[in-house]
């Protein structure tokens, strides 16, 4: 699952054979805006750099978290959660599920 949100870009799999899941993050801002720094794994040579392990428990209010919204504009959110950074790169993602989309809406 990719989460998209004013705390950062987070992608949330199963750790195989487990009941844990990593939340993972390419950089490690966006762990920290949830989560203390002693919990946050680096790992060099994977696809993402930063990862913390959470029980499912832990997973369910880590979402519910993510899903608190007091903006009317999620643009405008990421300038006022020091996430401007990423402004560019979600309009590259909306812009290609749009384009998802029309080609879906065309057949």
């Amino acid at each position: 699952m990719w989460i998209a949100s004013k705390n950062g870009f987070f992608s949330i799999v199963k750790i195989e054979n487990e009941n844990k899941f990593f939340i993972r993050a390419r950089c490690k801002k966006d762990l920290l805006n949830c989560f203390d720094e002693d919990r946050i794994i680096k790992t060099i040579n994977a696809d993402y750099r930063y990862r913390v392990i959470v029980c499912k428990e832990e997973l369910h209010k880590f979402v519910l978290n993510q899903s608190e919204i007091e903006y009317h504009n999620f643009k405008d959110s990421l300038y006022k959660s020091g996430q401007q950074d990423k402004s560019t790169y979600y309009q590259k993602i909306w812009s290609m599920m749009y384009e998802y989309q029309m080609d879906i809406e065309q057949n």
